[in-house]
């Protein structure tokens, strides 16, 4: 406890001297807390991580996966260097998950990113406690687990936030223990100064983290500019740099995202175009995009917690930084409220944008809360603050629960038939499994009967309108069938399969009943032929929620609607081709059957 804090913080203080074993740990009783963490931080620590892990694999093991996790299975079944929209660390990890533990559960390419949180915790954790104390650093990992972007999403789902944030924890920890952030210690528990670490070892581990963050989201450079900013910012960050060891740090970082930066390289830096491309504009100015951004920002986070977040580290941001704990705080604040500002500015004039962008800034501001918290704790906001706290815990603990049986019944469309015609953004949990059994269907068809005579295997390959359907498709149908996108938008699917090693076999077409038109007018442009082979109706809890069309398309003609990805012909200003073809070889098993791959590098415009 502090030892400004009043009569009554003192007699708990003593009471907990007294009997400390009789006291439970409980966050609603932060004067025998404080004294519990102080000598038991890393079991306290080992504890959180351990019920939120628990929680975690419960929550992974019964969800069904959703429309960003689907593709990313579907499309981690050829890895590379890279990848379209994403560097490769998430696809990377996807597939590890898959190796070790089969595609049969929704778990297996989620624990990889649940075991990453676990890490991200417990980094957070020592990194707040180094800076700020221990009891600041245990709240700052319960906080970040009350989130719902942080503690549900990114915790427990198979996204690149996951690997992203690992990292940045780490630089994080090097930050704080080689005194790069904070000048002073500020509580019992917090490292000594003396102990800190070198330079080099600073550094370097920091460079080599954001190389890895580099690895697993662009946005990583974000955080790589807000560390210089925060650096120049003060008289001795500006001597940091003059150190070698800095820029050593940086180049370390640049040579661990080299496959990143090979991979767009060989592919016409198709990637960095494709995200640039959402922040360029074109669409003119509209300031509804930027509200729309920051409220989901604010759902996402939960804004009990979001405000606070900001508050916290715009009052940081202006403090003068009168101690350890307090220069660390107005340091974490540069570096998070870059990227917030960043994304909720850019849909002014770019493309709407999606909340989870920010996941980084705010990562960086949960020290900086905790440390608010912990103050306030020992000041007379003590009782409002528990109360927070205690809120925070039971409303995600009641709010979790309320989202994953909604997307198991949908009871809310049945408790309320108006909100039948709602969008429901549960829906993209729903799996597709209904399509397995008329795969299997089709499957006894064509060993009896194939579907064209020209094709050299009597299994068609599959296809879908666009990605987040294929994503769906493809991990329904699993990996022994190919599974493309037949539209404009194919992300990375368009570097699954060169299409022209496909010419001439069949195709089986998945798309809505409302999007039927769009499905026969490209099986039209693409094949010889093409006619209506069934329906498959979608269902949750025994309820039709959509209809797909299977169209039968006879003699795939080798083009695909694709304007970048792997058979896509170059043309050079005057009207020549170009042909520019690097190594990737595909790894599906009927890929194996079709003579190794060309990746062609992409074309110069961008799909939508």
């Amino acid at each position: 406890m502090s030892s400004h804090a009043g009569p009554a913080n003192a007699s708990l203080h003593h009471v907990t001297l007294q009997q400390p074993d009789s006291q439970p740990l409980s966050l609603l009783r932060f004067g025998s807390f404080a004294e519990w963490a102080g000598k038991s931080f890393n079991r306290s620590v080992l504890l959180l991580i351990a019920g939120t892990v628990l929680v975690r694999i419960a929550l992974a093991s019964w969800l069904p996966l959703g429309v960003d996790e689907s593709y990313e299975v579907a499309t981690s079944r050829v890895l590379a260097a890279s990848a379209f929209d994403h560097p490769p660390m998430v696809f990377w990890l996807t597939r590890l998950g898959i190796e070790c533990l089969g595609e049969s559960s929704p778990l297996a390419p989620r624990l990889p990113f649940i075991l990453l949180f676990a890490g991200t915790t417990w980094f957070m954790c020592q990194a707040t406690a180094i800076c700020m104390g221990r009891r600041a650093g245990f709240l700052a990992g319960v906080l970040l687990n009350c989130s719902a972007l942080f503690g549900v999403a990114i915790g427990s789902w198979a996204l690149p936030d996951g690997p992203l944030l690992f990292a940045l924890s780490i630089a994080l920890f090097a930050m704080a223990r080689g005194g790069v952030i904070g000048s002073q210690t500020c509580e019992t528990g917090a490292e000594s100064p003396a102990r800190a670490w070198s330079q080099w070892s600073t550094w370097l581990l920091i460079g080599a983290a954001l190389g890895v963050a580099a690895l697993s989201k662009y946005h990583a450079m974000l955080a790589a500019i807000g560390l210089l900013v925060m650096l120049l910012s003060s008289r001795g960050g500006r001597r940091m740099l003059a150190h070698p060891a800095p820029w050593v740090g940086a180049v370390l970082a640049v040579v661990i995202a080299t496959p990143v930066l090979y991979w767009n390289w060989q592919n016409d830096w198709v990637s960095l175009r494709f995200q640039g491309a959402r922040a360029s504009g074109g669409g003119g100015i509209n300031p509804m995009n930027v509200l729309a951004m920051i409220g989901g920002q604010a759902v996402f986070v939960l804004p009990w917690i979001w405000w606070p977040l900001l508050v916290e580290g715009y009052k940081s941001l202006r403090g003068e930084g009168v101690d350890g704990a307090q220069s660390a705080a107005r340091s974490l604040a540069i570096i998070g409220l870059i990227p917030i500002i960043v994304f909720s500015v850019i849909p002014l004039w770019g493309s709407r944008g999606l909340p989870h962008w920010a996941s980084s800034g705010y990562f960086f501001l949960f020290p900086v809360l905790a440390l608010a918290a912990v103050r306030s704790l020992d000041g007379p906001q003590r009782v409002f603050v528990r109360r927070w706290l205690a809120f925070s815990l039971i409303s995600l603990s009641c709010l979790v629960p309320m989202l994953v049986s909604q997307a198991s019944f949908g009871w809310l469309q049945r408790l309320v038939p108006a909100l039948r015609g709602v969008k429901d953004p549960t829906l993209e949990a729903l799996p597709w499994t209904q399509v397995q059994a008329g795969l299997l269907r089709v499957q006894t068809l064509l060993q009896a009967q194939p579907l064209s005579q020209s094709q050299s295997s009597p299994r068609p390959f599959l296809a879908a309108l666009g990605w987040r359907d294929a994503g769906k498709l493809g991990v329904a149908a699993g990996s022994g069938w190919i599974t493309t996108v037949l539209g404009s938008d194919p992300r990375n699917f368009a570097f699954q399969i060169d299409p022209s090693l496909l010419a001439g076999r069949d195709c089986l077409l998945f798309a809505p009943v409302a999007d039927e038109a769009q499905a026969r007018a490209l099986a039209e442009a693409h094949f010889e032929r093409h006619e209506v082979a069934g329906e498959v109706e979608l269902t949750r809890a025994g309820v039709v929620v959509t209809r797909l069309r299977v169209l039968r398309c006879i003699s795939f003609r080798g083009k695909m609607p694709w304007k970048y990805g792997l058979g896509v012909t170059l043309r050079a200003p005057n009207g020549q081709e170009i042909a520019r073809v690097s190594k990737q070889v595909a790894q599906l098993p009927e890929h194996r059957s079709l003579g190794p791959l060309r990746t062609v590098r992409a074309g110069t415009e961008l799909g939508s």
